[in-house]
């Protein structure tokens, strides 16, 4: 996947808990494989540093790759649990329920990594179990150009299974399900260990899957004594870090615009995101994607007009309108004129600046 050069996502080095520990099972150098990928040994020891989201995920390809462990990224996952998200993990723990936990997590995601986010749903089950039984699931969603495989997903999922059995207060709790994208490998042996349910290759999304009830149950390491510090984190930390949705969503406008297909949704997919949570986002930072829309139509506007060689009905189309007659009615409440006479203003007043 090409890698988008104007987006530095990014890890905090608590992501990469156990690495260290795995090399040694594997009896692998890891300090001359961190330094082929641009860290060091030093970050692994400051979990609030923040490390490269894409040459982390680079980093455990190559370790499972050169060091002929296809299951690395899933290993890795199977030595990690709650404790690996540092203060969100925390923030899970001020809960009451599982499923104002895993909400917390989801909110929260951002000042761990800016490269992906997870996302929880609900969904009816056509199961024998009843048609009254429902499924929630957590998906993992890297961010458009992270470069994110096969062994970045596995880790995910397999940490965030011990982070619900830790919530749960289970060892073994029985999923509905774990989903993958990527095709099925050679063998999932040790994946059919771990998650000990149904496996999916091949799949919509990288999620895991259980049965929806566990969200009303109550969390298992509730812990409020550290409530008002942790809050007090988050929110200055979230301020600070947060992928900018603003920005990402007026850079896919852009882009999209001129294929006359430019949604709220066509977006949101080019986000990874689903529709009603971008909307959400959006809604947070005090914007609608209406009006991020039209903020990027009315810059371009004045751009095009002032082309004099352009017809209007060229720049209409630009612009994802359906006809001239639109464009000129939406130019003249940007400007309070029409694009004839804005170019004529124009061309008067460039004139006078050779003059």
């Amino acid at each position: 996947m090409r890698r988008n050069p104007g987006v530095r996502y990014f890890t905090r080095a608590g992501s990469l808990s156990g690495l260290d520990v795995l090399a040694r099972e594997l009896r692998q150098p890891l300090g001359p494989m961190l330094r082929r990928h641009g860290m060091s040994l030093e970050q692994l020891a400051d979990p609030e540093a923040r490390v490269p989201y894409t040459e982390w995920s680079e980093l455990l390809e190559d370790c499972a790759q050169s060091w002929r462990c296809p299951e690395f990224g899933l290993r890795l996952g199977m030595i990690q649990n709650l404790n690996v998200l540092g203060p969100i993990g925390l923030v899970a723990r001020l809960t009451d329920t599982v499923g104002d936990a895993l909400r917390a997590i989801e909110r929260n995601m951002a000042t761990h990594t800016s490269g992906s986010t997870l996302e929880l749903r609900c969904t009816a089950a056509s199961s024998p179990a009843g048609p009254d039984r429902r499924i929630a699931s957590i998906a993992y969603v890297p961010k458009p150009h992270t470069t994110a495989g096969r062994q970045i997903v596995e880790m995910a999922l397999a940490s965030m299974r011990n982070s619900v059995a830790m919530l749960i207060g289970e060892a073994r709790p029985r999923f509905a399900r774990v989903t993958f994208q990527h095709e099925a490998p050679q063998s999932n042996r040790v994946a059919r260990g771990h998650f000990a349910c149904p496996i999916q290759y091949g799949a919509e999304s990288n999620a895991l899957c259980f049965d929806a009830r566990w969200m009303d149950l109550r969390t298992a390491v509730r812990d409020p004594t550290y409530a008002p510090i942790v809050t007090a984190y988050l929110e200055r930390t979230r301020e600070q870090i947060e992928v900018d949705v603003v920005e990402s969503t007026r850079q896919f406008i852009g882009a999209l615009l001129a294929t006359g297909r430019c949604s709220r949704a066509a977006v949101a997919k080019c986000l990874h995101l689903h529709p009603r949570t971008l909307q959400r986002r959006l809604q947070e930072r005090g914007v609608s994607f209406a009006d991020l829309l039209d903020a990027v139509r009315r810059e371009r506007a004045t751009e095009l007009v002032e082309r004099h060689g352009l017809p209007f009905l060229q720049a209409a189309m630009a612009l994802g309108y359906s006809s001239q007659s639109c464009f000129n009615q939406a130019f003249r409440r940007w400007t309070s004129t029409t694009p004839t006479i804005y170019r004529q203003d124009h061309r008067r007043a460039a004139v006078g600046r050779r003059g």
